[in-house]
């Protein structure tokens, strides 16, 4: 078995739009926190609840604090979350679902690791409170119940990577293509393959080291 490391850098062709899924533990601060405004029946207050709905899509690679409830007087805030990031599950998905077009879906799971998740490169702040006053940095769309998503959304990105490939089941040329396929067809986040479409700008192998 011989591992190789390589150094990938992606960049966006389409934004790239984050879910993070911290709400779905029933017994988390998140849920409890958007529990708290859909279990009100009248006044609800749309604004704070979007405001929450945008912020725990978000992936931060620095995790700040949230409040709500009666001391806001039914709003919520939050500050200290900054720096969006693409978790490596999220590649690593992406590579699998990339590599079905060769029957290799499976074989990715052994032969690819993804190492780190990737801080997004783009204009603008890092700072989710200045972020969540431009429109350009929210998604807005419609689920199949009928019901409206909130979602940070991040125009003209780049993210880096570092992968681990064996290349006794993947070589570096078959790697290739797989990330090429996945940034047309499959595309990275939520809301895809209409968004988080990307073009591989580096894939370069660096020493292995540890």
């Amino acid at each position: 078995m011989a591992f190789r490391r390589f150094a990938l850098t992606l960049e966006g062709t389409r934004p790239v739009v984050l879910d993070n899924c911290c709400t779905v533990d029933p017994l988390g601060p998140h849920a409890a926190a958007i529990k708290h405004f859909t279990d009100q029946k009248k006044n609800r207050n749309e604004h704070a609840l979007r405001r929450l709905h945008w912020l725990f899509s978000g992936y931060w690679k620095q995790e700040g604090t949230f409040s709500y409830g009666a001391d806001l007087d039914g709003d919520s805030s939050f500050e200290g979350y900054a720096v969006p990031v693409l978790p490596a599950q999220n590649l690593q998905r992406c590579i699998r679902d990339g590599a079905t077009a060769w029957k290799l879906g499976k074989d990715t799971k052994r032969a690819i690791v993804v190492e780190n998740d990737a801080e997004l490169v783009y204009d603008g702040s890092k700072d989710a409170n200045v972020m969540y006053e431009e429109s350009r940095f929210m998604s807005a769309g419609r689920t199949s119940r009928g019901t409206m998503a909130i979602r940070v959304r991040i125009p003209n990105w780049s993210a880096s990577y570092n992968i681990l490939v064996n290349d006794e089941i993947i070589d570096p040329g078959m790697l290739a293509k797989i990330l090429d396929r996945s940034g047309i067809a499959e595309g990275i986040g939520t809301w895809r393959p209409m968004h988080g479409r990307f073009a591989v700008s580096q894939l370069e192998e660096v020493e292995l080291v540890g």
